[in-house]
């Protein structure tokens, strides 16, 4: 379909490791096929994170913990540039209210939820390819399609969803109200395609920036992560420019004080169990 997708092999053995960095590089990034799994006669599932590799010893061990749990890992090539997501709602052919934006941040830093995002007009090649997409899968309703750019610019598919994002507000700040488009859908009541939407909407989810920001200082070893001091220069900074806050909404304060005594909830389990696990090594 002329869609671009990052180079990977899937490698099911630890001795294929070697084999899969020679096809796809260094660095890399190594995931699971199934985020969750579980080894052989294990009582639980876990989830297993995807994680950034600079070397090859580092690389056998990330496959050897993902193939440990019952799983089977995927190297791929690391695509270095922009990640931007295209969303639309699709029916009957046609799409209604079109939206793209640009994560700024995320968590983890190389390539997770989006802490710090942007509206930006709608690219015109990751937009074709994603319709492209949606189209051959007859995919009716919602879908976010997400894409990052490689090193001289052109869009490289990551994945489609097809269900709201946690990032969807910025569309709805921005002119594009998902929601309602999705409920219109259901009862087969959509109007006219939504013209446009605002361009350069900035929306920042402090705690997760927060997260990232000490993520970023503990881990400076791996690819395409920033230096400690650019790390909290931009950080300090976007408390001086024009954002819009996750949750945080002068007309209806709710969602923002559930979301502080989940931050202070979380925040007091950890020091707990930091706690007790200091007194176990005494």
């Amino acid at each position: 379909m002329g869609v671009r997708l990052p180079a990977s092999v899937r490698v099911t053995r630890q001795g294929d490791v070697d084999a899969a960095l020679e096809e796809v590089g260094l660095p890399a990034v190594v995931k699971p096929v199934r985020s969750w799994m579980a080894a052989e006669g294990a009582a639980d599932a876990v989830r297993i994170a995807a994680s950034a590799i600079s070397d090859r010893s580092y690389a056998h061990a990330e496959a050897a913990r993902i193939l440990e749990a019952g799983g089977e890992a995927l190297f791929q090539e690391l695509v270095p540039g922009d990640r931007e997501a295209v969303s639309f709602v699709r029916a009957n052919g046609r799409y209604w209210g079109e939206f793209a934006q640009r994560a700024v941040r995320t968590l983890p830093a190389i390539g997770g939820s989006s802490v710090v995002r942007e509206s930006i007009a709608l690219p015109d090649d990751a937009a074709s390819d994603a319709r492209k997409l949606v189209s051959a899968l007859d995919l009716d309703g919602y879908a976010e399609v997400e894409f990052r750019r490689d090193r001289v610019g052109r869009p490289v598919l990551m994945e489609i969803n097809p269900r709201l994002s946690a990032s969807v507000e910025i569309a709805v700040r921005s002119g594009i109200d998902f929601p309602v488009l999705i409920a219109q859908w259901a009862r087969e009541d959509l109007g006219a395609p939504v013209p446009g939407y605002r361009v350069g909407t900035r929306m920042r989810w402090l705690g997760g920036d927060l997260a990232r920001l000490r993520e970023v200082i503990r881990d400076q070893d791996q690819p395409q992560v920033e230096s400690r001091q650019q790390a909290v220069s931009d950080f300090a900074h976007d408390f001086v420019r024009p954002f819009a806050y996750d949750y945080l909404d002068r007309a209806d304060l709710r969602p923002a004080a559930r979301a502080l005594m989940f931050g202070a909830w979380n925040l007091s389990r950890r020091a707990r169990r930091k706690l007790e696990s200091t007194r176990s090594v005494q």
